[in-house]
């Protein structure tokens, strides 16, 4: 079997010792987030684009889908998908409520 060429760019600048060989020049670069499909369906966010949208943190988008306000539409068990619809009218919901 033939491995694929390696790139450039996956050897240089990705790691924590600037080039010079010592750890401490740069720090290395942290992820930041999760694993996020690249794939998704247009008119569905993931969930946190859905988190960031509302002003709310990852955990509570996980609250929202078990109370049953907000319904999974797509993508998987680990990287659900939520309808653009249906985020736009739980802010609408939660902007009315918190106005009141």
């Amino acid at each position: 079997m033939v491995k694929p060429p390696v790139m450039a760019s996956h050897l240089h600048g990705h790691g924590g010792n600037g080039g010079t060989g010592h750890p401490s020049d740069t720090p290395p670069r942290r992820h930041h987030g999760g694993m996020e499909s690249q794939m998704i369906r247009p008119g569905h966010l993931t969930a946190h684009q859905t988190a960031q949208l509302l002003g709310i943190e990852l955990a509570t988008v996980r609250q929202l889908v078990r109370r049953g306000q907000l319904a999974r539409s797509g993508g998987s068990p680990r990287q659900p998908w939520y309808a653009v619809q249906d985020v736009a009218a739980l802010d609408a919901e939660r902007r009315t409520r918190n106005a009141a």
